[in-house]
């Protein structure tokens, strides 16, 4: 799933686990949390 801020992608979030295991309510749950993540994935391309 890419993580978008400022109206580009500066990461991803990838499930990873045997085909079909993950549902909506997973997604749900990324989608949720990934803003949250935006100044991480910031930092690590400032390399800070």
């Amino acid at each position: 799933m890419p993580v978008v801020y400022d109206g580009r992608c500066i990461g991803t979030i990838n499930l990873t686990h045997r085909d079909g295991y993950y549902n909506e309510t997973h997604l749900k749950t990324v989608e949720a949390m990934a803003p949250s993540l935006v100044a991480y994935f910031l930092a690590a391309a400032s390399g800070t």
